[in-house]
Protein backbone atom coordinates (compact mmCIF):
# COMPACT_ATOMS: atom_id res chain seq x y z
CA UNK A 1 0.00 0.00 0.00
CA UNK A 2 1.27 3.46 -0.88
CA UNK A 3 1.92 5.82 2.04
CA UNK A 4 3.91 9.00 2.63
CA UNK A 5 6.58 6.89 4.32
CA UNK A 6 6.78 4.44 1.45
CA UNK A 7 7.08 7.23 -1.14
CA UNK A 8 9.85 8.80 0.95
CA UNK A 9 11.69 5.45 1.27
CA UNK A 10 11.49 4.89 -2.50
CA UNK A 11 12.89 8.35 -3.20
CA UNK A 12 15.58 7.89 -0.57
CA UNK A 13 16.84 4.79 -2.38
CA UNK A 14 17.31 6.67 -5.65
CA UNK A 15 20.29 8.60 -6.94
CA UNK A 16 19.15 11.57 -9.00
CA UNK A 17 20.98 14.30 -10.93
CA UNK A 18 20.98 17.49 -8.88
CA UNK A 19 22.46 20.10 -11.24
CA UNK A 20 19.22 20.94 -13.06
CA UNK A 21 15.80 20.57 -11.47
CA UNK A 22 14.26 19.48 -14.79
CA UNK A 23 16.75 16.56 -15.08
CA UNK A 24 16.13 15.60 -11.47
CA UNK A 25 12.36 15.65 -11.95
CA UNK A 26 12.60 13.52 -15.08
CA UNK A 27 14.65 10.91 -13.20
CA UNK A 28 12.31 11.02 -10.19
CA UNK A 29 9.31 10.52 -12.46
CA UNK A 30 10.76 7.34 -13.94
CA UNK A 31 11.82 6.10 -10.51
CA UNK A 32 8.33 6.63 -9.04
CA UNK A 33 6.61 4.93 -11.97
CA UNK A 34 8.95 1.93 -11.76
CA UNK A 35 8.50 1.64 -7.99
CA UNK A 36 4.71 1.92 -8.04
CA UNK A 37 3.44 0.08 -11.13
CA UNK A 38 -0.32 0.31 -11.46
CA UNK A 39 -0.54 3.28 -9.07
CA UNK A 40 -1.87 6.55 -10.49
CA UNK A 41 0.99 9.05 -10.77
CA UNK A 42 0.01 12.46 -12.06
CA UNK A 43 2.83 14.83 -13.11
CA UNK A 44 2.31 18.58 -12.59
CA UNK A 45 -1.11 17.80 -11.15
CA UNK A 46 -3.36 20.83 -10.92
CA UNK A 47 -5.01 20.96 -7.50
CA UNK A 48 -6.27 24.47 -8.27
CA UNK A 49 -5.42 27.39 -10.52
CA UNK A 50 -2.54 28.29 -8.19
CA UNK A 51 -1.48 24.93 -6.80
CA UNK A 52 0.34 22.47 -9.04
CA UNK A 53 2.63 20.06 -7.19
CA UNK A 54 5.24 18.14 -9.14
CA UNK A 55 3.39 14.84 -8.58
CA UNK A 56 0.22 13.50 -7.06
CA UNK A 57 0.63 9.83 -6.13
CA UNK A 58 -2.43 7.58 -5.85
CA UNK A 59 -4.63 10.68 -5.89
CA UNK A 60 -3.60 11.32 -2.27
CA UNK A 61 0.06 12.18 -1.79
CA UNK A 62 1.89 15.25 -3.06
CA UNK A 63 5.56 15.03 -4.00
CA UNK A 64 7.38 18.31 -4.50
CA UNK A 65 11.00 18.46 -5.70
CA UNK A 66 13.27 21.40 -4.90
CA UNK A 67 16.86 21.05 -6.03
CA UNK A 68 18.39 24.51 -5.55
CA UNK A 69 18.02 27.67 -3.58
CA UNK A 70 14.43 27.67 -2.39
CA UNK A 71 13.97 29.38 0.97
CA UNK A 72 12.52 27.17 3.71
CA UNK A 73 9.75 29.63 4.59
CA UNK A 74 8.67 29.86 0.95
CA UNK A 75 8.65 26.05 0.61
CA UNK A 76 6.63 25.70 3.80
CA UNK A 77 4.04 28.23 2.55
CA UNK A 78 3.76 26.32 -0.74
CA UNK A 79 3.29 23.00 1.06
CA UNK A 80 0.73 24.62 3.39
CA UNK A 81 -1.33 25.58 0.34
CA UNK A 82 -1.17 22.00 -0.92
CA UNK A 83 -2.20 20.67 2.50
CA UNK A 84 -5.35 22.80 2.41
CA UNK A 85 -6.76 20.61 -0.37
CA UNK A 86 -9.03 17.83 0.90
CA UNK A 87 -7.64 15.32 -1.60
CA UNK A 88 -4.12 15.68 -0.18
CA UNK A 89 -3.44 13.21 2.64
CA UNK A 90 0.32 13.71 2.94
CA UNK A 91 3.32 15.49 1.48
CA UNK A 92 6.84 14.43 0.51
CA UNK A 93 9.47 17.06 -0.15
CA UNK A 94 12.44 15.78 -2.18
CA UNK A 95 15.26 18.27 -1.88
CA UNK A 96 18.87 18.58 -2.93
CA UNK A 97 19.85 20.06 0.42
CA UNK A 98 19.14 19.49 4.07
CA UNK A 99 15.98 21.17 5.32
CA UNK A 100 13.93 20.73 8.45
CA UNK A 101 10.16 20.96 8.25
CA UNK A 102 7.47 20.19 10.82
CA UNK A 103 6.25 16.58 10.97
CA UNK A 104 2.83 17.82 9.86
CA UNK A 105 1.64 20.79 7.85
CA UNK A 106 -2.04 21.63 7.93
CA UNK A 107 -2.61 18.39 9.84
CA UNK A 108 -1.09 16.32 7.01
CA UNK A 109 2.06 14.21 7.53
CA UNK A 110 5.23 15.52 5.89
CA UNK A 111 8.36 13.59 4.96
CA UNK A 112 11.56 15.24 3.77
CA UNK A 113 14.02 13.33 1.58
CA UNK A 114 17.49 14.82 1.17
CA UNK A 115 18.42 13.61 -2.31
CA UNK A 116 21.99 14.81 -1.81
CA UNK A 117 22.66 12.04 0.71
CA UNK A 118 22.68 9.47 -2.09
CA UNK A 119 25.83 11.13 -3.45
CA UNK A 120 27.78 10.83 -0.17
Amino acid sequence: MVSVGEVARVLGRGCFPLKRESDCQLAIDGHLRAAFPGVAISREHRLSGRDRPDWLIDGRFVVEAKVHGAVRAKIERQLQRYAEHDAVEGIVLATGRSIILPATIGGKPVAVVNLGEAWL
